[in-house]
């Protein structure tokens, strides 16, 4: 019998999030994801769109990629300590809220 090693399931609702961040289209933020976790996931948990990406992401310039609220940016098995940074598109502000498994 054939055993699946990734599950993907499509809008299954909004996290419970442990903390939040709060993005908006006047500042990059950052998040540190850090070494060790056997698992990291982001979603937006108040308000619209945003971008994620490097320390340059830039709705403006279309550095980056977007982010809606219904998306999950999961990270598995962080085998390294990094940063992932946020903003708002034009006019949009939210929190993205994260869940981390150890």
């Amino acid at each position: 019998m054939l055993q699946p090693t990734n599950l993907f399931f499509d809008q299954v609702g909004a996290l419970s999030s442990g903390s939040t961040i709060d993005f908006d289209e006047t500042k990059v933020v950052s998040y540190t994801v850090t070494a060790g976790k056997k698992a990291v996931l982001l979603q937006i948990v108040n308000g619209s769109e945003c971008w994620f990406g490097g320390f340059t992401v830039s709705p403006t310039d279309y550095i980056g990629n977007i982010m809606t609220p219904r998306m999950l940016l999961i990270f598995r098995n962080v085998k390294s300590t990094f940063k992932v940074y946020f903003r708002g598109a034009t006019g949009k502000s939210g929190k993205v809220g994260i869940n981390e498994f150890d």
